[in-house]
């Protein structure tokens, strides 16, 4: 297990729209409403995108399916993995919270371009610009779940403030339990020191900790 992955840093500079970790202030934009209230009503095309949503457990495209193995293999039996320092460094932020650069590092490797931010929110909010992204609940029928696939990223909400505050890889979805690959847990002062997980959703909750998905990047 671990990071013994060789991806280059992203060309240009890894500047980010918002430098101080996952939270970027709450959501902004049309995609406020969707991580508040699972809804989007600004946007009919991404009303039509949900509906098509199932629970197939396949994934996307090759690429996907090829993050999906790249974040299993970031962590051991045990659904542990290693700290943040090496993923920080890759990205060049700094001791900054690192759930992003966790994604942004697994995608790198499996073919997939992310921009160079290490905001939540703002990878959200690229996701949406691009037409990639999807609320977590039908939004003619908020009780609905939309499942994503495996290879998809999932956008968290684990404050107690709406809005987007962290983000995962999705490595499974079997009937409604998903299974992701998260990296930046814990709960250290010092990110460098927090690590790689496996963890669980039911539906659309964590079964370890209160967290819930509030939207999906379809990669």
């Amino acid at each position: 297990y671990g990071p013994d992955l060789e991806a280059p840093l992203d060309s240009g500079t890894n500047a980010e729209k918002n430098s101080s970790g996952v939270r970027n202030g709450g959501s902004s934009g049309a995609f406020s409403t969707l991580a508040a209230a699972g809804t989007d009503e600004s946007n009919s095309d991404k009303k039509a995108a949900a509906a098509a949503g199932d629970k197939s457990v396949e994934g996307g495209s090759s690429k996907s399916l090829d993050l999906a193995e790249i974040a299993k293999r970031q962590v051991k039996e045990d659904g542990t993995g290693g700290t943040g320092e090496m993923y920080q460094n890759w990205a060049g932020i700094g001791n900054k919270n690192w759930c992003v650069a966790f994604a942004r590092y697994c995608a790198a490797n499996a073919g997939i371009d992310l921009p160079p931010i290490n905001s939540a929110t703002a990878l959200a909010e690229w996701y949406e610009e691009n037409n990639r992204l999807v609320p977590a609940t039908d939004p003619s029928d908020p009780k609905k779940v939309i499942y994503p696939k495996v290879g998809d990223l999932v956008f968290v909400d684990n404050n107690s403030t709406p809005g987007i505050d962290h983000v995962a890889i999705v490595v499974g979805v079997d009937g409604n339990t998903i299974t992701t690959i998260e990296g930046n847990m814990g709960y250290n002062k010092d990110a460098s020191r927090n690590l790689v997980k496996r963890k669980i959703y039911q539906g659309l909750s964590c079964t370890s900790y209160a967290a819930r998905i509030v939207g999906i990047g379809r990669n």
